[in-house]
């Protein structure tokens, strides 16, 4: 398990803090108790080195080498398990390194969907059906979270009273009708 040794040098750190906490304390542990594919987070691993080599070690070119090999591993029907220790790192406290750390991340994720899914009848074999639908769930939700936040955000400006048009349900397919004016609370 990953944790920061800086949490409370500023806002950013605290989110990181908080973003590692639910990752590799819930999410990672249920992953794992559930027997579905398990992303490795890659500062702490132990791997026998045999089973390395039989799975293809490390994709070079994948900057997610470690969410790669937990799936690798997987195919393979190894299981991954969560072990009780803590290893600490830096928490990102500027802007740009987070951008620029959560980019590649996401460019990982992405990568690692797009090269096991080449050949998705034999992902679903190796897998079986209910790790499959879980590996589809965490990266493709995983990757799309980021890529509809933008439209998520756009919810807040309805909060803040924007007048949007909408087209109620009984008018049917026509011209778009202004809505009522919004309340505010």
């Amino acid at each position: 398990m990953l944790d920061y040794y800086n949490p409370r040098t500023n806002w950013l750190s605290r989110c990181f803090t908080i973003e590692y906490a639910s990752w590799f304390r819930a999410n990672l542990r249920g992953v794992a108790r559930l027997g579905l594919v398990v992303p490795l987070g890659g500062t702490t691993l132990f791997i026998r080195r045999e089973i390395l080599e039989k799975v293809g070690c490390w994709d070079a070119f994948n900057v997610t080498e470690d969410a790669d090999l937990g799936v690798r591993l997987a195919r393979r029907g190894w299981k991954t398990e969560m072990l009780d220790t803590v290893t600490y790192e830096e928490a990102n406290c500027r802007a740009l390194p987070w951008v620029r750390q959560r980019s590649r991340w996401l460019k990982g994720y992405a990568m690692t969907w797009g090269v096991h899914m080449r050949h998705p009848l034999r992902l679903w074999r190796e897998l079986g059906p209910r790790r499959f639908i879980g590996f589809q769930a965490q990266f493709l939700g995983t990757i799309s979270q980021y890529l509809l936040a933008p439209i998520l955000w756009s919810f807040w400006l309805l909060t803040f009273g924007l007048p949007i048009r909408c087209n109620p349900p009984s008018r049917g397919f026509g011209a778009a009708t202004p809505c009522p004016p919004s309340r505010r609370f």
